[in-house]
Order: C-alpha cells, then sequence, then structure tokens
C-alpha cells in the first residue's frame, strides 16, 4: 500500500488518493499536463488574459 512509508506519528495527509485504471485516461491527463507545463513555461497565461480584456498591445 502507498502509505505503508508514511510516519505513523503523524497524521495521515488530507487528500484523497484514487486511481482510475483505464489507458485513454492516462493519455488525456498526460496529454493535459504536458500542455500545463508549456502554458507555464511560454507565459500562455497571460496572452490568454490580453485577449479577454482586449489588449492587442
Amino acid at each position: 500500500m502507498i502509505f505503508e512509508e508514511v510516519e505513523k506519528s503523524k497524521p495521515f495527509p488530507n487528500f484523497k488518493l484514487t486511481r482510475f485504471g483505464d489507458s485513454y485516461f492516462g493519455e488525456l491527463m498526460s496529454n493535459y499536463v504536458i500542455a500545463q507545463i508549456i502554458n507555464i513555461e511560454r507565459g500562455f497565461y497571460i496572452y490568454s488574459h490580453k485577449q479577454k480584456t482586449n489588449e492587442w498591445t
């Protein structure tokens, strides 16, 4: 189990760990993660904000 290595004197982390065992979902998730990394690295969120506020300078 994943929590076997967690220090037992501390409380468990407050999140739900889930697994979806579909190969198609894994491909979609990996594409999403890569897209978000590129978005952050290239600053595409700035362009998106400028487009929403009609700043075309």
